[in-house]
C-alpha cells in the first residue's frame, strides 16, 4: 500500500476537521486514538484499503509537523485579548427596501438614537432588503416608518453580544471558527451577525445571553493563558502523542 496515499488521505481529513487545528498544533491530541477514529475514513477514501496504524500515526505526525505553530500561537494571543459587551432589549426587523422607507430609517438614527444612553441602532442594506437591528425603545419609531406590507420578519427578546478584537484577527484564519464553535458547544443559536473591522456583534436570544458570555469569557480566558504559556520555553513532552 502506497505510504503517499496513506498520508494524501490523513492530509485532507484533517484539513477537512479544521475544529482539530488548536489541539494538535498545542500537542493535546493523542495520535494512537485519533489514527483509530479517522482509519474507517481513511479507508473509505483509498477504496477500502485498511491502512496500519503505524503508517496512519506517522502520517499524523508529519500532518503536525508542517503546520505552522506560529500561527496559532498568534490565533491564541488574539482570541485571548477579545473583550465582550453584552446588551438585552434588542429588536430585529427583516424589511423589504425602498429609498423611502432607507431614507426614513437613516432619518431615525440621526436624530432619535441616542449613543451616549447607549441606544443602539444598525442599518444594514441590500438591493432588496433591508434589516434593523436596534433598541427595543425604538422598535415604535421604525415600525411607524416603515409600511406593514414592508415588514417581512419582526423579532423581539434579543441580545446583542459585541466582541472587541484587534484588528490583527482579520488577517487570522480561525477566529470566526473558534467563535462559532464554542457557542454551539453551548447550543447557543446565532440570528444574526456582522462586524467592523474591530468589532463583531452576534444576535441571540435573551434566554442564551447569559451562557453564551459566560463561555466565550471562559475560552478566552483559557486562550491567554495558553498563549502566555506558549511564550515560554517548552520541554519536549511526547507520551501523549503515541
Amino acid at each position: 500500500m502506497s505510504r503517499n496515499g496513506v498520508s494524501d488521505a490523513v492530509n485532507q481529513i484533517l484539513d477537512e476537521m479544521g475544529f482539530l487545528k488548536l489541539p494538535l498544533q498545542n500537542d493535546l491530541i493523542n495520535y494512537s486514538a485519533l489514527a483509530r477514529f479517522i482509519e474507517p475514513l481513511i479507508s473509505e477514501k483509498m477504496n477500502g484499503h485498511k491502512p496500519s496504524m503505524d503508517a496512519v500515526i506517522m502520517a499524523i505526525r508529519r500532518y503536525v509537523s508542517r503546520a505552522e505553530h506560529r500561527e496559532s500561537e498568534d490565533l491564541l494571543y488574539l482570541l485571548g485579548n477579545i473583550k465582550l459587551v453584552l446588551r438585552t432589549g434588542v429588536s430585529v426587523l427583516h424589511l423589504k427596501r425602498s429609498t423611502a422607507l432607507y431614507t426614513a430609517l437613516v432619518d431615525i438614527e440621526k436624530n432619535k438614537v441616542n449613543w451616549h444612553q447607549g441606544d443602539k441602532m444598525n442599518i444594514i442594506q441590500r438591493s432588496e432588503e433591508i434589516t434593523v437591528i436596534a433598541s427595543h425603545k425604538l422598535l415604535p419609531l421604525i415600525q411607524e416608518a416603515a409600511p406593514h406590507e414592508e415588514i417581512l420578519y419582526k423579532l423581539d427578546d434579543l441580545a446583542m453580544l459585541t466582541l472587541e478584537y484587534p484588528l490583527e484577527a482579520n488577517s487570522t484564519p480561525g477566529t470566526i471558527s473558534f467563535i462559532a464553535l464554542q457557542l454551539e458547544s453551548a447550543n447557543v443559536n446565532v440570528i444574526a451577525m456582522y462586524n467592523t473591522f474591530t468589532k463583531m456583534s452576534l444576535i441571540i436570544s435573551e434566554r442564551d445571553a447569559s451562557k453564551a458570555y459566560e463561555k466565550l469569557s471562559r475560552a478566552f480566558t483559557e486562550c491567554r493563558k495558553a498563549a502566555e504559556h506558549s511564550a515560554r520555553p517548552k520541554e519536549h513532552a511526547t507520551s501523549n502523542k503515541t
